[in-house]
């Protein structure tokens, strides 16, 4: 095993031909990911297919349960069972090095690597950007014959067996260019090593006594051998060290659906014993674990706080005023050792904890520990079982994460299985405070059902889990990161319904406390908007007293749902950012005719801002920031070799253009293209926003949007 201290990083991930999944396509993951969806849509499947990849404990694959069903008895006695999960990861210094090291390819060739699993178990490995066929333009191999070319014609006073020699050369080099020009633009490497075989071919024996032309023939050859070799690379597929290294390094998953909340009293006995066990499994397994983490995090051995609280001596032995005296102390000590455990994890846990200023109480009654919860409000002390389910939840799953993370965790993946679920709907917002920490250290995918527990300020993050109702796949597992609900399946739309439930919960609560929402008409013009107000703010151009959050409406229809909300708690219509294409000059001529006639500065079209007709919410971005995006974008579902950052012209509106480009290239667009490429523009601006200058016009359009909402 090669471990070394490197990172490995999930970019995304394919299940296929697991459990109630047919295939979900390739699912893009960030720092934290939720997986959002209604009962029995297959969440969970999806993490424990991620998990079986690499678990840091148990999962093992048992095929009678991972087999989809109507597929098993065609894989039951097949020798090589097929690939049911894929994932792609970012590779890291310092593993990119010892992977150079190893197979001495570029840095570009080997920063992502995927792992596939098989139903059997087997691994493999692949490096998705190493080049399946290396090839060389083949003008660079007419350049360097005509460098070469003109090097033997500068050669003076030649013998005449030299002479001879020089024009073979020349004459065989000619005859190659001219088979090249019937060749393809790029030559393989069976080209290469037939043209080294041509020159080496040319009789050179009868050379005289230092010659002048040979040296020259013999560095041609050296120079295409350069070349060959440089193409004959193998794979790094095919080096078992550099996938060895990238399996030893690969990071581990955990997959939690139960974190085994705490009893108030707990038999110290019956923990020490349970400490040292391995075969516990189930409530009992998680409780234990619990357990030992509470104790670890307290800095308390269950062991020395059982030995502390025994008296010594005895009703036929009474103890001596000495031995009465070291129980004392013993007991004493114990006291305060639980004393100023209680008071740490007070005021850790009122760091992550809102819903209620709490105190803890430790303390030791013989053979028991006791857990006694209090606040601010009810100042006596009651059990901690006699408190809520979600604040017995929360506190072992506080204790699980924030102690194992720093040994267990590390350098893992967290799979959350309904986190919080017994957590009240307000309590389970604070999670994604908890989330962003643990998230620093360790990525984190959790599946949900809770409208509380979608973050609509990160819609990004967010995958639709559903099952498809129609086709072949009928009544599998589907994941997409569209989160419309306009022309979906029943299934999708219950599955996407948290999403847009959460909005509403969030316009209803926020404006409680005085944002300023602004209807926008998709998740793709949320992802833009909130983008450039972070910037902005982050460089000190706006400082606005209140938050400006975006709302996706997605249709007309969409708009006049989220205004009485708004409307009916501030009394003001809120402003509506809107495209300037067709549909969006449609609504405004609706919105105009009816709710906001004589409000038109609530209305804000993209034209108003960028003075272009027919512009969307893309044209507010800058090319400079749009051309890469764009470009990894289009290569990656097709193989065009022409790019579109070439063809990209200023000042015209930018959908026409991808939408005539990919026309042009028959490329297919596939539904929801703009959000992939608004999410990648808004990591782009968000990772660091002091290092990105925006150029003119598009600060002043920025500004100018801004101020106008502002004022």
């Amino acid at each position: 095993m090669i471990k070394i201290g490197g990172f490995m990083k999930l970019l995304r991930f394919r299940v296929q031909s697991f459990r109630s999944i047919g295939d979900t396509n390739w699912v893009d993951i960030d720092d934290i990911t939720a997986f959002i969806g209604t009962n029995e849509s297959g969440k969970s499947n999806i993490l424990m297919a991620l998990w079986k990849l690499n678990p840091a404990r148990d999962g093992e694959i048992v095929l009678v349960d991972d087999t989809p069903r109507k597929n098993y008895s065609k894989n039951y006695n097949n020798s090589e069972q097929p690939i049911f999960i894929e994932a792609e990861f970012e590779i890291h210094e310092p593993i990119i090095n010892k992977l150079i090291d190893l197979t001495q390819a570029k840095v570009d060739e080997i920063s992502k690597v995927q792992v596939s699993k098989r139903l059997d178990g087997k691994l493999s490995v692949n490096f998705p950007d190493f080049p399946k066929t290396i090839t060389i333009p083949e003008q660079e191999i007419t350049q360097l014959f005509q460098n070469y070319i003109d090097k033997l014609n500068s050669i003076k006073n030649l013998t005449k067996s030299e002479l001879a020699l020089r024009e073979i050369i020349i004459s065989s080099i000619l005859k190659i260019e001219d088979n090249l020009k019937q060749s393809p633009s790029h030559l393989h490497i069976d080209d290469i090593q037939e043209i080294i075989e041509s020159l080496k071919n040319i009789d050179t024996k009868n050379s005289p006594k230092n010659p002048k032309v040979i040296p020259l023939h013999s560095g041609l050859i050296e120079n295409l051998t350069i070349m060959y070799q440089k193409i004959a690379r193998p794979s790094p597929n095919l080096n078992d060290n550099a996938c060895n290294l990238i399996l030893d390094n690969m990071p581990k998953f955990i997959y939690y659906a139960n974190y085994g909340n705490l009893d108030s009293a707990i038999y110290l006995p019956h923990v020490i014993t349970n400490m040292e066990r391995t075969d516990l499994s189930g409530n009992e397994a998680a409780k234990t674990r619990t357990l030992r983490v509470l104790f670890d995090y307290l800095k308390l051995k269950p062991q020395e706080i059982l030995e502390l609280g025994q008296d010594i001596g005895n009703r036929q032995n009474p103890p001596s005023e000495n031995q009465i005296h070291l129980t004392g102390e013993q007991k004493r000590k114990r006291q305060i050792l639980l004393q100023s455990a209680s008071t740490e994890l007070t005021e850790q846990f009122f760091n992550w904890w809102k819903q209620g200023n709490y105190k803890f109480d430790f303390s030791a009654d013989g053979d028991h520990f006791r857990i006694w919860v209090s606040d601010e409000i009810r100042s006596e002390k009651i059990e901690l079982e006699g408190r809520s389910a979600g604040l017995q939840w929360f506190l072992s799953f506080f204790l699980v994460f924030l102690v194992e993370q720093s040994g267990t965790h590390q350098n893992t993946i967290l799979l959350l299985d309904e986190p919080g679920v017994s957590l009240h709907p307000i309590a389970q917002k604070d999670l994604f405070r908890f989330f962003e920490t643990l998230s620093k250290k360790n990525q984190i995918i959790y599946t949900a059902h809770s409208p509380f527990m979608v973050d609509p300020d990160h819609l990004d993050r967010v995958r639709a889990v559903y099952f498809d109702e129609s086709g072949k796949d009928k009544g599998l597992t589907k994941v997409s990161a569209d989160l419309r609900t306009k022309e979906k399946q029943k299934s999708e739309q219950r599955s996407v319904y948290p999403i847009h439930a959460a909005l509403e919960l969030t316009v209803s609560s926020v404006l409680l406390v005085g944002c300023e929402s602004v209807i926008v008409e998709g998740i793709t013009d949320q992802y833009y908007l909130s983008a450039i107000k972070n910037h902005l703010i982050g460089k000190g151009v706006i400082a606005p007293e209140k938050e400006i959050i975006f709302l996706p409406s997605g249709s007309f229809k969409g708009i006049q749902s989220l205004i009485p909300i708004i409307s009916g708690i501030n009394e003001n219509l809120p402003y509506i950012i809107l495209d300037s294409d067709n549909p969006g000059k449609k609504m405004e001529t609706q919105l105009k005719s009816n709710l906001y006639t004589g409000l038109d500065e609530k209305i804000i079209m993209i034209a108003d801002i960028c003075k272009i007709d027919g512009t969307e919410i893309e044209d507010l971005i800058p090319i400079s920031i749009m051309k890469k995006p764009l470009s990894r974008y289009l290569r990656s579902i097709s193989n065009i070799e022409e790019d579109i950052e070439d063809a990209i012209i200023e000042n015209l509106p930018i959908v026409d253009q991808v939408e005539s480009f990919a026309q042009n290239h028959n490329i297919e667009l596939p539904v929801g293209w703009k959000v992939d490429i608004a999410k990648q523009v808004k990591e782009k601006l968000a990772k660091n926003p002091k290092s990105i200058k925006i150029e003119s016009p598009y600060i002043e359009w920025w500004e100018d949007l801004f101020k106008r909402i502002i004022s």
